[in-house]
């Protein structure tokens, strides 16, 4: 009987950290820095890949925007790091975010060594549009979950090894 609580208390252990990992990482998330282009942004940035997106489809401070998912004609964009100078900018494949009437298009990533302000600046253009900058969260998601499943296979398999061992102990004993 105990070796069946004790089984019991190792998997759910496991499972209840792995839940706690994935909840701590959905809580970190923070909501993108938006800002109306053509315009510039400052804003604290951490070690880490970042992506700039066109939010073509948007409400921002009251206007609406609906927009091509390209960014119009003539915009050029520049990231300065932390320590003032420009960072290389990634194509961002296409990528597209959709969040209830929120659409975004992936226009560049770039990476980021050293914490502190970093400026993102948007020129040109003929008409107004919404940027939206955010720390890239695929390599993040892909390793919290992957951490969660290894929490939860390890308190499984120690759960079962416990009362498979409590087990055979209690036969050799009789």
């Amino acid at each position: 009987m105990r070796a069946r609580i004790a089984a019991r208390a190792v998997a759910g252990a496991g499972i209840a950290c792995a839940l706690a990992l994935v909840a701590s990482f959905v809580l970190s998330i923070s909501p993108p820095a938006l800002f109306v282009g053509p315009a510039s942004i400052l804003f604290p940035v951490v070690p880490g890949r970042y992506v700039i997106w066109h939010e073509y489809h948007t409400v921002f401070h009251e206007q609406p925007f609906h927009l091509d998912p390209a960014l119009p004609p003539g915009v050029r964009l520049k990231v300065t790091g932390p320590d003032g100078t420009p960072l290389a900018l990634e194509p961002a494949d296409g990528e597209r975010w959709v969040e209830g009437a929120v659409r975004r298009q992936a226009v560049a990533r770039f990476r980021v060594r050293i914490p502190g302000p970093c400026v993102v600046s948007l020129s040109g253009g003929a008409e107004a549009y919404v940027i939206a900058v955010q720390r890239d969260l695929v390599k993040p998601t892909l390793e919290t979950l992957g951490g969660a499943l290894i929490l939860c296979v390890l308190g499984l398999v120690f759960g079962v090894a416990i009362y498979a061992f409590a087990r055979r102990s209690a036969s050799a004993a009789e």
